[in-house]
């Protein structure tokens, strides 16, 4: 019978503007600590925690995106020798926040048994902006594309969606 191994997710940093899970190669920990070991992306910046404080546009869509991958290891990870029953998630500097939320959300029960919040908190100014701030933010996004004269929040997503996202990003880093 094959040997099942406990499983390490790693939620990167970059303080939810950049980053990315295939920065961390986890082969050497995976082969000295016999664990399994994956590395999740998710939507960061504008593409994940844009919003306007409305049941329209609530945020936290890169938080969301890591829900469903773990949902996906909590379904798949039997293929790849892993327990599913044995998760724990790794969440550095601002992906320590992300775990942090993780610990707390409903939509998250029962995906994993442990963590480890490394270089990260809940509390750091990176992680607890203002909600005004942000939908300042957001509003100054959309008048810099011409999307800001609607009178709902759809209408306003709805060119914004029009954008390039390469266009968002780069303007994402001005209104900042």
């Amino acid at each position: 019978k094959p040997k099942k191994y406990p499983v390490l997710v790693f939620v990167h940093g970059g303080d939810f503007m950049f980053g990315t899970g295939s920065a961390y190669d986890g082969s050497l920990l995976a082969a000295t600590q016999n664990i399994v070991v994956v590395t999740i992306n998710y939507r960061l910046g504008v593409l994940g925690f844009l919003t306007m404080g409305d049941n329209d546009l609530q945020g936290n869509y890169g938080i969301m995106d890591q829900i469903e991958a773990l949902k996906w290891v909590r379904k798949n990870i039997a293929n790849f020798s892993g327990v599913r029953s044995e998760v724990t998630v790794f969440g550095h500097q601002s992906g320590a926040s992300c775990v942090s939320v993780l610990m707390v959300s409903p939509l998250a029960k029962d995906l994993f048994k442990r963590t480890i919040l490394s270089s990260g908190s809940p509390l750091q100014p990176v992680s607890v902006r203002p909600a005004d701030q942000v939908v300042r933010q957001t509003r100054a996004l959309a008048k810099h594309f011409n999307c800001d004269g609607f009178t709902s929040t759809l209408q306003m997503l709805d060119c914004l969606n029009k954008i390039r996202y390469e266009a968002l990003v780069a303007q994402e880093v001005r209104v900042v």
